[in-house]
C-alpha cells in the first residue's frame, strides 16, 4: 500500500473511532420522578410499619441498555461464589455493563442477594435495577419490591417458600417513562429520608435478602394485574457479583403468576456466562470498618477428622478441613458438627457475619450454620440449606445485636458451628464434608 492509501486507511479508521465515541457519548439517559405508593418495613419490635408516603416523589435516573431475550431456563445448578472488597458505601453490585438479558414472559421474579456486612442495618441510599419492556407504558405502572430473609424447603408446589417479610415497597412510574426497550434505572431513595424521623428510616436487612421484583398495573395497594409479556426484570450474567454474592439461580413466578414464589419455581439460565443474578447495585448511607477474623482453634463435636487443620480454614486455597460422619446418640443429631473459635478486636460491633466456603461428598445432605450467643448461652441457627457438592461461598449475618455473639470475659471470643445431617438418599454410606474457609467478618465504627 502506498502512502496515499495508508493515509486514507488511517483517516477511515479515525472516523470510525470518532463515530464509536459519538455513539457512546449519546447513550440515552432520561430523568424523572417516581411516586412512592407505600413503604412497609419490619420495625425493631418485629411489627410491620407503614411509613408515610402521601405526596412523596423521588428522583429516578433511567439509562438505555442493550439486553437480549433468554427464553429457555434450565434446572438449577450449584456454582462457585467469590467475595470481593467493596467501595465505601456500596454493599451489593452485579453489573459489568455487558451480557444483560431477560426472560420475556416473566414480570415477577426473585433472587437471593447477599450484601456485605458494612450494609447490615444501615439506611437504604440508592438502588439500581434493570427492566425490559416490549411495549413501554402508556399508563401508570407499579414496580413492587419485596424482601424476605427466610427460605423454607419442603413446602411443595403452590406454597410460598419465603417468610419473614422485612420490606414491601411500591414505586409508581408515570405514563411514557419507560419507552420500549431495556433500561437501567436508579431510584434515589435517600431523598425520602428528610420526610421521616430517624427511628423509622428503613434499614437494610442483615446479610441475606430474598429480593423480589414485580411489574404490575397501577394499584394503590400493589395488587394490580401482572404485566406479563410486557415488563421483565433484567439479569447481568457476565460473572459473579462484583460486590457481595448470589447463587446462580432465581425463582420465576410462572405457575401461575400469583405473587407466590414456590420452591419448585426455581430456575437458572444454563450457567456461565449467563448467571441468573439480577442487574442490581445497592448503596447504604453509611458503613464502617470490616475486619476479617480467622479461627484460632477448631474442634469436632461430632464426626471423624479426615484431613486438614486450623490453617485449612483461614483462606480460600483448596486446602480443606475434612470430616466424615460419626456416631450420634439419636437420629435428630447431626453426625458432623465442626466448631470454630476466633477473637474479634472489639465488642462494639455493628455487624458480625460467618464467612464460609464448604462442600459435601454426596447429595442428600443438609447444612446448618449456627453462631453462639454469649448473652443467652445458646447456639442460634443463622442458616439451613441443602448442602452443595461443589465449593459454595456464604456470608451469613448474625441476627439481633452483634455484640451478643462476643464473649468479653474470654478475650472477645466468637464461636461458629457448621453441621451436616442426612435428609435424603446419599451415594456414599460414609459421607463427609470439606471446609475451605471458616472465618468471620466483624464490622465496627
Amino acid at each position: 500500500m502506498d502512502g496515499i492509501g495508508r493515509n486514507m486507511s488511517n483517516r477511515f479508521l479515525f472516523l470510525l473511532a470518532l463515530l464509536g465515541l459519538a455513539a457512546m457519548a449519546s447513550a440515552e439517559v432520561r430523568w424523572g420522578q417516581v411516586e412512592l405508593a407505600f413503604f412497609r418495613v419490619r420495625g425493631a419490635d418485629g411489627r410491620m410499619i407503614d411509613l408515610p408516603t402521601q405526596g412523596v416523589v423521588i428522583p429516578v435516573r433511567m439509562e438505555r441498555i442493550q439486553a437480549h431475550s433468554y427464553k429457555q431456563p434450565k434446572p438449577p445448578a450449584q456454582n462457585n461464589i467469590h467475595f470481593l472488597a467493596p467501595a465505601v458505601s456500596e454493599v451489593y453490585k452485579n453489573d459489568l455493563g455487558t451480557n444483560y438479558f431477560y426472560d420475556p414472559g416473566g414480570p415477577s421474579a426473585l433472587d437471593d442477594v447477599n450484601i456485605l456486612p458494612v450494609g447490615n442495618n444501615q439506611w437504604w441510599y440508592d438502588l439500581t435495577l434493570g427492566v425490559y419492556t416490549s411495549t413501554g407504558n402508556s399508563a401508570k405502572i407499579m414496580n413492587r419490591q419485596l424482601g424476605w430473609t427466610n427460605y423454607v424447603q419442603g413446602l411443595g408446589h403452590d406454597v410460598q417458600a419465603f417468610s419473614n417479610l422485612v420490606f414491601d415497597v411500591g414505586w409508581v412510574f408515570q405514563p411514557g417513562q419507560f419507552p420500549a426497550g431495556s433500561w437501567k434505572y436508579t431510584i434515589n431513595i435517600h431523598n425520602y429520608w428528610s420526610q421521616i424521623p430517624d427511628y423509622n428510616k428503613p434499614r437494610v436487612p442483615n446479610g441475606l435478602i430474598y429480593f423480589a421484583q414485580e411489574w404490575r398495573a397501577y394499584d394503590l395497594l400493589g395488587n394490580g394485574a401482572f404485566l406479563t409479556n410486557q415488563f421483565s426484570p433484567v439479569f447481568s450474567g457476565d460473572g459473579d457479583p462484583q460486590i457481595g454474592f448470589s447463587d446462580d439461580q432465581y425463582w420465576n413466578d410462572w405457575d401461575p403468576v400469583d405473587g407466590i414464589f414456590a420452591e419448585d419455581e426455581v430456575d437458572y439460565f444454563g450457567g456461565p456466562p449467563n448467571q441468573a443474578n439480577f442487574l442490581m447495585d445497592l448503596t447504604t448511607q453509611q458503613g464502617g470498618v470490616t475486619d476479617t477474623v480467622r479461627p484460632y482453634q477448631v474442634s469436632l463435636f461430632r464426626g471423624k477428622a479426615n484431613g486438614g487443620n486450623i490453617a485449612s480454614l483461614q483462606f480460600i486455597d483448596q486446602n480443606y478441613y475434612k470430616a466424615l460422619k460419626g456416631i450420634v446418640a439419636n437420629g435428630s443429631e447431626a453426625p458432623i458438627q465442626i466448631i470454630m473459635d476466633g477473637f474479634v478486636s472489639t465488642t462494639n460491633l455493628t455487624a458480625l457475619s460467618a464467612d464460609i466456603v464448604t462442600k459435601v461428598s454426596t447429595p442428600g445432605l443438609s447444612q446448618i450454620v449456627e453462631m453462639y450467643n454469649f448473652v443467652t448461652n445458646t447456639w442460634v441457627q443463622v442458616d439451613q440449606r441443602t448442602a452443595a457438592t461443589s465449593d459454595t461461598h456464604l456470608t451469613i449475618g448474625a441476627p439481633g445485636t452483634a455484640s451478643d455473639y462476643v464473649d468479653p470475659t474470654n478475650g472477645n471470643d466468637v464461636r461458629l458451628k457448621i453441621s451436616y445431617k442426612q435428609v435424603g438418599p446419599v451415594t456414599q454410606s460414609l459421607w463427609g464434608c470439606s471446609v475451605d474457609l471458616g472465618n468471620w467478618l466483624a464490622t465496627h465504627p
